[in-house]
């Protein structure tokens, strides 16, 4: 296989988490042989993220803003921001996605959703030829699987990448937070008939970015649409949930099922040079 090319030759934007930081004994983390709180160290952790995302780097019509995730319980990957939208999945596919449910029109902004784990996978396919990368998925029919974890181009999520993503390391009931009563906060859900209403704006799907991401900066990791996984489940839940049915660990398989509160976000492994900014956590 040949070396991924890094993220500048292939036109990602690409945010590396700060992969300085060890982690030590009872969750202290030893940081340039220093010895700092663990509040402490998430708080420069978003600090610095949040520097490194808003340097400027060009995202191409095709190309979502890349996320690179150091490895813990699960090695370490690239994840897009956000969820795929609509306008990245038109211009490389020709067309709105193809699931047997209706749309309302939605701007390129929104995700795309009614979309089938088999178009979840064609589109990594798709992306991953764009840029010179090896796909991922063994072919583009009703048997599409995947070749290797280990592979260059894009894929969906496995399920544990997903929820490692998702919980940012933190044992979190909901993306970035785990009080009920701040859910409205960071994920759309469905408006009026949880214990706490989500009166947000946005009585279906919202576009990308209208909410507050993770700590490490991940967009509507719950709620907004449902996210199919490698595994062919969906998870995180939708704007058609209950807030009690966006946990985190919450799952169904449906490896059929298209619905406008279904869409996909994508991951890869990360690049050479990726990797040799990276430090993973201990598990």
């Amino acid at each position: 296989m040949k070396t991924p090319p890094n993220a500048k030759t292939s036109g990602l934007a690409t945010t590396l988490l700060p992969a300085r930081w060890v982690q030590g004994l009872g969750g202290v983390l030893l940081v340039v042989g220093l010895i700092l709180p663990w509040w402490i160290i998430q708080a420069r952790t978003q600090q610095a993220v949040h520097q490194q995302t808003s340097t400027g780097q060009e995202v191409g019509p095709l190309r979502p803003e890349m996320v690179l995730v150091p490895g813990g319980i699960v090695l370490s990957f690239a994840i897009s921001a956000t969820e795929i939208t609509q306008g990245q999945y038109q211009r490389l596919m020709g067309q709105r996605t193809s699931g047997a449910c209706e749309l309302p029109k939605q701007g390129e902004d929104f995700p795309a959703s009614c979309v089938t784990w088999l178009e979840a996978a064609q589109f990594c396919n798709m992306l991953s030829r764009s840029e010179g990368l090896w796909p991922c998925y063994g072919n583009d029919g009703d048997d599409a699987s995947l070749t290797i974890l280990g592979c260059e181009g894009y894929r969906l999520p496995t399920s544990a990448e997903w929820e490692y993503a998702a919980r940012a390391r933190m044992h979190r009931s909901y993306a970035g937070t785990d009080d009920d009563t701040s859910v409205c906060d960071y994920a759309n859900v469905w408006n009026d008939t949880a214990a706490f209403a989500c009166r947000d704006g946005f009585t279906t799907v919202a576009p990308v970015k209208q909410y507050k991401p993770n700590a490490w900066f991940l967009y509507d990791m719950t709620g907004n649409v449902a996210e199919w996984t490698d595994d062919r489940t969906i998870r995180g839940g939708s704007w058609q949930s209950t807030i009690e049915r966006t946990r985190l660990d919450a799952s169904m398989p449906a490896p059929s099922l298209s619905a406008p509160g279904i869409g996909f976000r994508i991951v890869r492994s990360p690049t050479a040079s990726e990797r040799r900014s990276l430090v993973d956590y201990s598990p």
